[in-house]
């Protein structure tokens, strides 16, 4: 009878059983705050594309505006709303490919890739999985941390103002489009480059064997 239902709960068992979630978590979280860094530094070196004092009576902070560089480096777009005599127009726009950027557009898009491929060799490494399948989804189990953190990211990097042009006033918020920023930086780059990482360090291991 034991035994029977020792096989029942293992056929039971949650697909999600055998990850490392928690060290996961740790990894894919750490991945978002170092790119963010590292994004926020090009930023800065790059005649500070992002510093909010370029901008008349805008609420936000520097903060914001490396978040938005951070986002655009994912290939996530700034939603912008404009609204002008009760009208409001959206715009999309990509700091990176259309502001005035010194420093190349690839240098800045290269970021996350490396960090999340890192994050995921890391997390390889140090689970030891037992062939390049397991690699792969080791390292993809890095979106558990990295997720979270791009959800609230997108909810959270804002900036608004009021303008006066010739006379007549507008006013504009912008913040990070929500459905890409969820779907694309924050599930499919862990997932694939996340994976990659897992299965280079698997790959590593079998070729010194």
């Amino acid at each position: 009878m034991p035994e029977s239902q020792s096989e029942s709960n293992r056929g039971k068992q949650s697909p999600i059983a055998g990850f490392p979630l928690k060290l996961a978590a740790v990894i894919g979280s750490a991945c978002y705050l170092v790119g963010y860094g590292l994004v926020g530094v090009l930023a800065e070196i790059d005649d500070g594309i992002t510093r909010d004092q370029q901008f008349e009576q805008v609420e936000g902070s520097v903060l914001d505006g490396l978040g938005f560089a951070f986002y655009n480096a994912h290939r996530v777009d700034i939603e912008t709303a404009v609204t002008r005599d009760g009208s409001t127009n959206l715009e999309s726009l990509n700091l990176l490919a259309e502001g005035p950027t010194q420093l190349p557009e690839l240098l800045y898009y290269s970021v996350p890739v490396a960090v999340l491929l890192f994050g995921g060799y890391l997390l390889a490494r140090v689970e030891q999985p037992v062939d390049r399948a397991g690699g792969l989804k080791t390292g993809a189990t890095i979106v558990v941390g990295y997720l979270p953190l791009t959800i609230a990211g997108a909810v959270l990097f804002e900036l608004s103002g009021e303008q006066t042009i010739f006379g007549e006033t507008f006013s504009f918020t912008a913040s990070p489009e929500l459905v890409p920023a969820v779907g694309l930086m924050g599930i499919v780059y862990p997932l694939v480059f996340g994976g990659i990482g897992g299965l280079l360090y698997s790959q590593h291991v079998d070729s010194n064997v």
